[in-house]
């Protein structure tokens, strides 16, 4: 394969990684520890691709310096080549049990392939056994370098089998990105075989990490954690665009919706049963309203709708329909506890001035004349 077509193919993934990389560090949290392990997973993966393509241009070039960077870019490139599958196998872990402490545990084990890596960038240095380079300043693979190849995919194998034993732990779309990662990365392999000299391990790998960024950390910027409800950036987001929108073509409805005594709950039942009554509250809800509409969640126990609605007969139907499924859920509860809210609603009719903070005061202000009526009676 020509030398232009491989770089052309490594700039392609660099530039997919970093978008991705800047994606996840302007909008997710980095102190979150998946966040870290993807972002990480990001930077081997660049690493990886830009050493490849240096390698690819040094490669036969004749001269001291040209030998020089050669042997110790390839001592580097092989050094961190199992890095990303061992990341990988952090991630999913860490994504299964949500639980540092038993990556700290079993940080020995994980640590292996590393460790023989280690161990076969030394054979190679001395006894060629992985790959050598030759005397015309060109890469030749040694006798064992199907070991490297070993350990990588050998850590991708292990990973997915450690999804699929776990898999009721994972929610279904999450464990569709984890199971459907290894799949570039393989089909990548499968073509490396048919055509000698075209490396597409890095960026099948930049493809596999577009699919976890799709599936599992987009999801994570844009949706509350608990609840499954949309955060709060992207509830901004949206009443912003809405707000837009009312100024040229279709206006909306908005309501702030407050859950009444849920400190009490807390108090009472414990914050498992608090976080319980928070996720059935937005189930309630979502199954209340229409697919069009939007139900994000605004602070603690409160919860924004924007309605794809601007007359008030159609609003007060979805409401009613709200409070229907509510009561029916608390008289199915027995005593255990029941969701009570209070609500403030307000329609933003089209061609109309209206501002953000503006609106968001007149609801919550609506809201909390509803519980001091409800204190009232």
């Amino acid at each position: 394969m020509g030398y232009i077509l491989r770089v052309d193919i490594n700039i392609f993934a660099l530039v997919l990684l970093v978008i991705l990389t800047i994606s996840v560090v302007r909008n997710g949290d980095k102190n979150l520890f998946h966040t870290k392990l993807f972002l990480s997973m990001l930077y081997s993966n660049i690493a990886l691709l830009l050493c490849n393509t240096l390698l690819l241009y040094v490669d036969g070039i004749q001269g001291l310096l040209a030998y020089n960077l050669n042997y110790y870019l390839h001592i580097f490139y092989h050094f961190i080549m199992p890095i990303p599958a061992v990341l990988w196998l952090y991630y999913v872990d860490y994504h299964i049990f949500a639980d540092e402490n038993r990556l700290r545990k079993f940080s020995k084990f994980y640590f292996i392939p590393l460790v023989v890596n280690v161990l076969f960038i030394g054979l190679s240095v001395r006894y060629d056994l992985i790959y050598f380079i030759d005397a015309q300043n060109e890469y030749q693979r040694g006798s064992g370098f199907i070991l490297n190849y070993v350990l990588f995919y050998g850590t991708l194998v292990y990973t997915w089998l450690l999804s699929m034993k776990n898999r009721k732990l994972v929610n279904s779309r999450s464990l569709l990105g984890i199971q459907l990662f290894v799949v570039p990365i393989f089909l990548g392999a499968i073509i490396q075989l048919f055509f000698y000299g075209l490396l597409l391990i890095w960026t099948s790998l930049s493809l596999s990490l577009l699919i976890i960024f799709i599936s599992i950390e987009m999801r994570q910027i844009y949706r509350d954690y608990l609840t499954g409800a949309s955060s709060r950036r992207q509830l901004d987001e949206y009443i912003e665009y809405r707000i837009h929108m009312s100024r040229k073509s279709r206006g909306f409805a908005i309501s702030m919706i407050d859950m009444d005594d849920f400190k009490e709950i807390n108090d009472t039942l414990g914050h498992h049963i608090g976080d319980e009554a928070l996720v059935n509250m937005v189930k309630l809800i979502k199954e209340s309203v229409r697919q069009s509409d939007f139900v994000g969640r605004y602070a603690g126990d409160e919860f924004v709708v924007v309605f794809d609605i601007e007359e008030e007969e159609a609003l007060n139907e979805v409401l009613d329909r709200i409070q229907e499924n509510v009561q029916l859920f608390n008289d199915n509860q027995g005593d255990s506890y029941k969701i009570k809210f209070s609500i403030g609603t307000e329609i933003v009719k089209k061609s109309k001035p209206c501002d953000f903070d503006e609106l968001f005061k007149r609801i919550d202000m609506k809201m909390y004349d509803e519980k001091k009526r409800k204190k009232g009676m």
